[in-house]
């Protein structure tokens, strides 16, 4: 086969070609030394640690943070698995997460505890695969950073949050937080068992069920003012219960803020003063009580006057009447009636010193007698049978609350026979 030799042309325009791929390779190549030098210079210099493995996990590169952090030296880590440093109960969870490296992104986060130079660390891992034009995975690069500082951060923050989360579930008064727009974000027990729903019910929920239509003035005077940054306390108002029942509550609340300053919340404390009002009905009702037994005592004084006065003036025209009178009778019902009034002063006196009786030895017999001939006086219809014991007790007691009882007994049958009857009054 004859083959024509180029010419010299064709030769010289030969070498040309190959004098300008060869620049042009050797531009390339000293982009490629400039470019590795940047990101080499980049990687050296920078906080976060960078690692390149292969798939055993052997280290193929090492930044200098890394070995600062692990206070190794490139040659003492190069072959060496990186498994070994990783805390031995986190070696686990490492290995799953690195399954996701095989998969679309062909990316993978971690947090693992360390041996460091200055004891166990946590870092965080995010690792990358190096993969082939084939898409296999040839190596894996991960960027490493210490973040101890904020797992201890983290740490603080659940402890506090636990603490606080205590005492909210053990104080007694209901506590509820809401979020800026007013939906609950969390109740604590005492909120369920005073009011009746319970978190799941309302979580994410407004709470204008439970606001009484005549409450609402109060209420939006208190969200007014948290939303402008002031607390409020000690407002007494009402609230309805899951059952529709009205409880009289003391409202105190403030806004919370995130760490920027600005509101995210409010914090709102509602203790039930149900009882604390019932017994301020009760004090006032024992006042007024007190009131009328004062103005009872003052009556009866001024009443048993005029009835000694009446007393005596018939004593005066007993003596100057002869028993045999017609009148005679007249004036001894006189002082009987006298004698019953005086009875019901000094009960109404028992009564204006709050209970406080006059106790003494009583003859049943004597009293059972005066009882039924004084309301068989005034109650002629009635006829009053009484069979007594021939050995008359005695008790100490109160004579006037026993005539009371006594007299009411009377009036009870009395009221039982209204065309009149016999009335038998046994002792014994």
């Amino acid at each position: 086969m004859i083959t024509e030799k180029p010419t010299y042309e064709e030769l010289e325009q030969r070498v040309k070609e190959l004098e300008k791929d060869a620049t042009v390779y050797e531009q390339m190549e000293q982009s490629l030394k400039e470019s590795e030098a940047k990101y080499r210079l980049l990687v050296e210099n920078q906080t976060d640690m960078v690692v390149k493995v292969d798939l055993e996990g052997r280290f193929l590169f090492v930044s200098p943070s890394y070995c600062r952090t692990f206070g190794k030296k490139e040659e003492e880590l190069f072959g060496q698995k990186f498994m070994p440093l990783v805390h031995e109960e986190d070696r686990g969870m490492t290995a799953k997460a690195m399954e996701a490296l095989y998969h679309p992104p062909y990316t993978a986060y971690m947090e693992q505890r360390a041996m460091t130079k200055n004891g166990w660390k946590w870092l965080s891992w995010m690792d990358t695969a190096v993969l082939d034009k084939n898409k296999n995975i040839v190596a894996i690069i991960g960027v490493g950073r210490d973040i101890t500082e904020r797992k201890r951060s983290e740490a603080a923050l659940r402890e506090s949050e636990e603490k606080y989360r205590t005492v909210l579930e053990a104080t007694p008064d209901p506590v509820v937080v809401y979020d800026i727009e007013g939906k609950v974000i969390y109740f604590n027990p005492a909120f369920t068992r005073v009011f009746g729903w319970t978190l799941e019910e309302r979580l994410g929920k407004k709470m204008d069920v439970f606001v009484p239509e005549e409450a609402w003035r109060e209420t939006k005077m208190m969200i007014e003012k948290v939303l402008s940054g002031e607390r409020f306390s000690g407002i007494e108002t009402c609230r309805y219960n899951k059952k529709g029942e009205k409880i009289s509550v003391s409202i105190n609340g403030a806004i919370y803020k995130d760490p920027n300053g600005n509101p995210i919340g409010s914090v709102i404390n509602l203790r039930d003063i149900s009882n604390q009002k019932r017994m301020a009905a009760q004090l006032q009702q024992a006042q007024k009580i007190e009131a009328i037994g004062t103005l009872a005592g003052g009556i009866a004084h001024d009443f048993n006057n005029l009835l000694m006065g009446i007393q005596g003036r018939a004593s005066i025209m007993s003596v100057d009447i002869d028993p045999s009178h017609p009148h005679s009778e007249h004036i001894k019902a006189i002082e009987e009636c006298v004698r019953s009034a005086a009875n019901l002063t000094r009960q109404l006196l028992g009564f204006a010193r709050g209970g406080k009786y006059e106790v003494r030895p009583i003859d049943i017999n004597e009293l059972l007698h005066e009882s039924a001939t004084m309301f068989g006086r005034t109650k002629k219809e009635i006829r009053i049978h009484a069979k007594l014991q021939n050995l008359s007790p005695v008790v100490a007691a109160d004579r006037r609350q026993l005539e009371q009882v006594l007299l009411n007994l009377y009036v009870n049958a009395w009221q039982a026979m209204p065309d009149g009857g016999d009335l038998w009054h046994r002792h014994g």
